[in-house]
């Protein structure tokens, strides 16, 4: 008759003798369903920003110091600013800023926003949606292990009395009824108490289950493989079950599975046929013992310390295996233990110490519960450590990390270099599964007094979340593909299944405006001279250049320069050019700097400086208010009247520096007897200003006929002044 035969999960420490508690590990404290939620936050300064080489700080903000938290930055519109990809927000720190630029997108599309947006992976979270406020049960009690399949279904293993129980379980929680026989798959192994331990999906859908059968008073390796659909499968075993007897040991017992790439299925555990050693049993595809392996199939290791247990193997993707487990050997004296085979099953002297690795934490009783590989070939292991002379035990969860060649890996760890040790409320806490997602989080999942707890670490070993979950006593954790997390719940008649959880997203965004920096260019010559001529070119910035635009042009000071008002930059062009003229304004205004501006809807105006250079030139007029300057050949005296300007007062010039000449002699201001320069003052152009007339004696000039050029010169305080006009000597008739 069968015995309902059920082993306590992993625990192998004998009685100990009773102490007096003195004192706790140095552990991390955690706060249950302590979490790294929530939202980002991100502020801009300044809001605004120009494409002309504009920039702007951004700050993203979290509401937890825990953990190194990447940030994948986004840009709405990449032609108008730049983020970088990703930021880091350090542990220990709420926030990070870093640096958006301007694009120069060499369109006239004004005042652009763009939205800043930061997406960073956040907490794991119950899904609800899953079976029932994200627990989906399994029809059978004292769940044991689940693997994820590729479409994301789960195949959760558990005890249906003394035989193997397999489930399959919908996407959404609710068991596949197509599965076995209404949904479960029931297989007696060894004709005793099967509990299975252990189940590994193989490439080609077939379900491999293994733990321990129970025969009297000792233990026998068992193990079953179904088809996809959850029938036995004939090609393995017999009938689909291996049952193999490892001797009188009463704790031979297989902890995890492993599949190699060939096929081959490696099982992890312990024999104690003589003393409790590590062992790995290698098994080919079909279910026979791999005879090539080890000693007949099974390498088995002493590890020389004590009580061996091994609990969690993993394949390396050179073929070499690691398995973890335990070894006790008196109070203070256990460690997590560590071993290396390689692929024929012998000791891998490159690893540890002769192969073997054992951590002594601090704590009297330690162990590794199951192990996991990282991407890079590190080596992830979780187990529990109990406080130093405490009975009974109080056990607390760890999380180690290993190089490639055993060494405690010291870049990761809160608790100090290599590990973290959590302190939970409960003082019996049973640490089981090992999970990884693909940011490199690190998940253990075990149970806390009772209650199904999993907790999430940081890459680096930060505690980031402790999650509370459904079901009694979490047993093993599986992962999705998509980061779907999947915990086995077990040890109760009443509530068996899986939780899953899903990893929801931190986000937050903000808001900048990116205004236009096309430029209308305006090059023009540097320095004219007054009465000359300038080239000017207007030029549009953009290369969207296949429309006209009117381009304004302003002129600072008018009495220097003159030109259009206007422009047109035709279509398909980029630039056009347009004359100035340099005025010629009869004032002694010294150099004028004038600003030409250019202008146009959309644009950041342009501008060019040239600098006017003073000729001395002032207005006179020969004969005032006379305009037919008919001067008769045999006149001896002319008036020339010299205007005033705006900078120039004509009635103030040292009038006995004046003089006229018709280009080869020149004569002074006439002088009247006993009175004097013969002057006067009026305004003859009715501009508000006051005029110099002067009287000049022209005996002395060249009066014969014709069209002449006279020019009249002087000194103004210190500078010099010249100004002509036109006359016309001619001879009246009758004249002598």
């Amino acid at each position: 008759m069968k015995r309902n035969f059920f082993r306590s999960f992993r625990t192998f420490f004998p009685s100990l003798s009773r102490r007096r508690k003195s004192s706790q590990l140095n552990a991390v404290d955690v706060v249950e369903s302590r979490c790294m939620l929530s939202g980002l936050s991100l502020s801009v300064t300044p809001s605004t920003i120009s494409e002309n080489n504009g920039s702007a700080e951004v700050t993203v903000s979290r509401t937890s110091t825990v953990g190194d938290l990447q940030i994948q930055l986004s840009s709405s519109d990449e032609t108008e600013a730049l983020v970088p990809q990703t930021v880091t927000i350090p542990a220990g720190s709420t926030s990070v800023t870093f640096s958006v630029d301007a694009v120069d997108d060499v369109l006239l599309d004004g005042v652009q926003t763009v939205q800043i947006s930061a997406v960073a992976t956040g907490a794991l979270q119950i899904d609800t949606s899953y079976g029932v406020s994200g627990f989906g049960s399994v029809p059978g009690p004292l769940s044991r292990d689940a693997a994820v399949l590729p479409n994301g279904q789960v195949i959760v293993t558990f005890s249906s009395g003394a035989d193997f129980g397999v489930s399959r379980l919908n996407v959404d929680g609710t068991v596949d009824l197509t599965f076995g026989v209404n949904g479960v798959a029931i297989v007696d192994v060894s004709g005793e108490s099967d509990v299975p331990e252990a189940v590994v999906v193989q490439s080609d859908g077939k379900i491999v289950i293994a733990g321990t059968g129970y025969n009297g008073p000792q233990f026998d390796f068992v193990m079953a493989r179904l088809n996809s659909n959850g029938t036995l499968d004939s090609t393995f075993g017999s009938g689909g079950k291996v049952l193999v007897d490892m001797g009188p040991g009463s704790y031979n017992e297989i902890w995890d599975l492993a599949l190699q790439g060939d096929g081959k299925i490696l099982a992890g555990g312990n024999l104690s046929n003589n003393g409790t050693n590590l062992t790995v049993t290698r098994y080919n595809s079909d279910g026979s013992i791999d005879t090539s392996f080890g000693v007949m199939g099974t390498a088995e290791i002493n590890t020389s310390r004590g009580s061996d247990r091994g609990h969690g193997i993993v394949v390396q993707s050179d073929g070499r295996i690691v398995l973890t487990g335990g070894t006790f050997g008196g109070n203070d004296s256990s460690t997590v233990t560590l071993v290396r085979l390689t692929t024929t099953g012998s000791i891998d002297t490159g690893f540890g110490v002769g192969g073997i690795v054992q951590t002594n934490l601090p704590g009297w009783y330690e162990q590794g519960s199951e192990i996991a590989l990282q991407p890079d070939g590190r080596l992830l292991v979780i187990g529990r450590v109990s406080d130093p002379n405490v009975f009974p035990p109080q056990y607390h969860p760890v999380v180690l990390r290993y190089q490639v060649n055993g060494s405690l890996d010291t870049t990761f760890g809160a608790t100090a270099p290599g590990y973290t040790i959590v302190q939970h409320q409960s003082d019996n806490f049973s640490l089981l599964g090992i999970g990884l997602l693909s940011d490199g989080r690190v998940l253990s999942s075990g149970s806390n007094g009772g209650t199904p707890m999993l907790n999430v670490f940081s890459p680096s070993g930060g505690l980031l979340q402790t999650i509370s979950l459904s079901g009694s006593q979490a047993v093993q954790v599986a992962v999705s593909d998509s980061d779907d997390v999947f915990v086995v719940a077990g040890n109760s008649l009443s509530r068996s299944g899986v939780s899953k959880l899903t990893t929801a997203e931190l986000s937050g965004s903000a808001s900048l405006s990116v205004t236009d920096y096309e430029v209308i260019d305006l090059a023009m010559a540097e320095f004219a001279d007054e009465g000359g001529q300038l080239t000017a070119t207007v030029s549009r910035s953009n290369s969207d250049n296949f429309g006209p635009i009117t381009v304004q042009i302003s002129y600072s000071h008018s009495s220097e320069l003159a030109g259009p008002e206007f422009v047109v930059i035709p279509a398909g062009q980029s630039s056009v050019s347009f004359s100035v003229n340099v005025q010629q304004d009869f004032d002694l205004d010294g150099d004028v700097i004038t600003n030409i501006t250019t202008t146009s809807d959309g644009y950041v105006s342009g501008f060019a400086q040239t600098t006017v250079s003073d000729s001395g030139r002032i207005r006179i007029d020969i004969l005032p208010n006379d305009d037919s300057n008919r001067i008769e050949a045999r006149t001896k005296e002319i008036a020339a009247g010299i205007y005033s300007a705006a900078n120039f007062d004509a009635t103030r010039i040292d009038v006995s520096t004046i003089r006229l000449s018709d280009g080869s002699t020149e004569v002074p201001v006439a002088v009247q007897r006993k009175r004097g320069y013969r002057t006067a003052m009026d305004d003859l152009n009715n501009d508000g200003r006051l005029d110099l007339i002067v009287w000049f004696d022209i005996t002395g000039l060249n009066r014969s006929t014709g069209a002449r050029t006279l020019t009249l010169s002087g000194v103004f305080g210190e500078i010099s002044f010249w100004g002509n006009d036109e006359v016309e000597f001619f001879k009246q008739r009758g004249g002598r």
